[in-house]
């Protein structure tokens, strides 16, 4: 996960200019929520490592709430900075953490371990959907309001109910009660895992429940999902939707900005008694109007291992047409996600039903054995699919490929010969909107890479040039460059035996080190060269192949 900048800077100049205060727990205050029933507007809750068996409520108030994380960037204060919810004295109102009162993006919650709350009883009615209750929220409820959730570790949350229950880890709910929300929900860089919700009812987001509100509030403000660990959670219920993260949508309520990108959704189980759609991530649109752009926005995601029973294991959408607008399909656009070896009876992949996703730059592959079904499947609606890796590519058009991603390690890096690298788009315009490829990938590198300035196919772009128009060959020839990131000296080993070039090139393109070459493994000392990205290149009269190396 990509890590924020420090905030206390910021603290400690408004504390010193009398516009806030820190409140140390326990030094100052007993407990968490003393504390925060004694901030005012700006000030911070600083919580020192320990077990606080607590379930805690903003109030409304705009604050910070954090462990000594923010401080020093030590990930272990989170681990050991615990808010345990277990102990709650009220069994409809066992959220470990309420945010229900106007909060917005200035509620901060940084830097804690979130675990044993219950969830929270709420009038599913307030925000336009059919069924009467809904128990939500286990480790977080959000209602009416922003919030900004980061570094923080949400587990090991179990919801039982005869409800219908959303959101074991976090439960948002956006724009529910009040006729417009121009608050932000920012959830980042947190580990979501080993959540469970169980009932003989709907079950939607073990680990991450958004629902919007009722259609024509003009809702402007922001929703954010990136850079989480959504992993290992798990589900049962009558029907079953969006283990890791679960969506309901109801269209005209953003139209604001709506991302979800950089997240690693892996290894989520989708248990559904009828049915079940979307382990790793679902979306439900229950209402929607012609006046919209398409949202919402997904990125840069790697959705890996998730496994549903029925349909899409890796991305379920589904729009529930009697409550849609006559005519019109939702738009949901997936860029440069990687979507791989995820498990269901039908479309593994990607499910898709009367919705109309725009799917740009994707890679759905599955090497899992007994997985016969093609990877993805659109009911409904027309196939709208440019320059994807799709396994099993049938009667689709020319901008997608069906050849083998060709991964070169369990983060999903490219190898040096994946067909995937430089065959994405740049920029597609479609129905008078402009749709881009995102300027970094999930680990933050450069997309277009600058080696060849052509965009890949998938969430991580390579350092590696492309075959674009077969003009030059590539082979991996055992090109091995260590250690890397490197000191002082590299080592390059190559199974080459010819003449050939070994060429060394700086992140802004220029040349610094080329040497003729016929030997198969050399030393080269880096020390000279100043701190920063490399890259390594061998060059015959007929291949080249590239690697990326740091010098610290």
């Amino acid at each position: 996960m990509k890590k924020v900048g420090l905030i206390l800077s910021a603290i400690i100049l408004m504390a010193s200019q009398g516009f806030a205060q820190i409140i140390h727990v326990p030094a100052d205050q007993p407990s968490i929520q003393a504390g925060i029933d004694s901030a005012d507007e700006g000030d911070t809750v600083l919580v020192a490592e320990d077990i606080y068996l607590e379930n805690i409520t903003f109030h409304g108030k705009h604050i910070t709430v954090a462990s000594h994380y923010i401080l020093d960037l030590d990930t272990s204060h989170i681990s050991r900075t615990i808010i345990d919810g277990s102990h709650f004295q009220n069994e409809d109102s066992a959220s470990t953490v309420l945010m229900i009162s106007g909060e917005d993006s200035t509620s901060v919650l940084c830097g804690f371990t979130i675990t044993g709350g219950a969830g929270t009883l709420i009038d599913y009615e307030t925000v336009g959907v059919i069924s009467p209750f809904t128990k939500s929220g286990g480790g977080i409820l959000i209602l009416d309001g922003g919030c900004k959730i980061e570094h923080n570790i949400i587990r090991d949350i179990l919801i039982q109910s005869d409800s219908v229950i959303t959101g074991g880890g976090i439960s948002c709910f956006f724009g529910a009660n009040e006729q417009t929300n121009s608050k932000s929900i920012i959830i980042r860089n947190n580990v979501i895992k080993h959540n469970r919700l169980e009932s003989r009812r709907e079950v939607i987001g073990a680990g991450i429940s958004v629902w919007t509100g009722s259609p024509g509030q003009g809702n402007t403000g922001k929703i954010l999902i990136s850079d989480n660990l959504v992993d290992k959670n798990s589900m049962k219920g009558n029907g079953a939707y969006g283990t890791g993260i679960g969506l309901g949508l109801s269209v005209p309520t953003i139209n604001g900005e709506f991302d979800i990108c950089s997240n690693v959704i892996s290894n989520n189980v989708l248990d559904g008694i009828t049915w079940d759609h979307g382990a790793g991530l679902y979306i439900y649109f229950w209402n929607n109007g012609p006046d919209l752009n398409p949202f919402p926005m997904i990125y840069n995601n790697i959705i890996i291992d998730n496994a549903a029973e029925t349909d899409g294991g890796g991305i379920g959408i589904w729009a529930f047409h009697s409550l849609t607008a006559p005519g019109i399909s939702p738009k949901p656009v997936l860029i440069n996600n990687t979507v791989v070896n995820n498990s269901a009876s039908s479309s593994p992949g990607l499910w898709s039903y009367d919705v109309k996703p725009l799917i740009i730059n994707n890679i759905f592959w599955n090497e899992l054995p007994n997985q016969t079904s093609p990877e993805i499947r659109i009911r409904n609606s027309e196939s709208l699919l440019f320059n994807n890796n799709i396994q099993g590519l049938i009667g689709l058009s020319s901008e997608n490929i069906s050849d083998e991603p060709r991964f070169a390690d369990t983060l999903y890096n490219l190898d040096s010969i994946s067909a995937c690298i430089g065959t994405g788009t740049a920029s597609l315009e479609f129905e008078g909107i402009t749709y881009t490829a995102p300027a970094l990938d999930i680990y933050g590198n450069t997309r277009p890479d600058g080696i060849d300035n052509l965009v890949d196919i998938g969430a991580v772009e390579s350092p590696f040039l492309s075959t674009v128009g077969n003009k030059e060959v590539r082979s991996d020839l055992g090109f091995s460059i260590y250690p890397n990131p490197v000191y002082k000296e590299v080592t390059i080993n190559t199974d080459y035996r010819g003449v050939h070039t070994i060429e060394i090139t700086s992140l802004n393109g220029q040349v610094v080190y080329k040497r003729l070459m016929m030997e198969s493994g050399y030393l080269i000392d880096l020390s000279p060269f100043q701190s920063g990205v490399y890259f390594i290149t061998i060059r015959s009269k007929d291949f080249v192949t590239t690697r990326k190396t740091i010098k610290l």
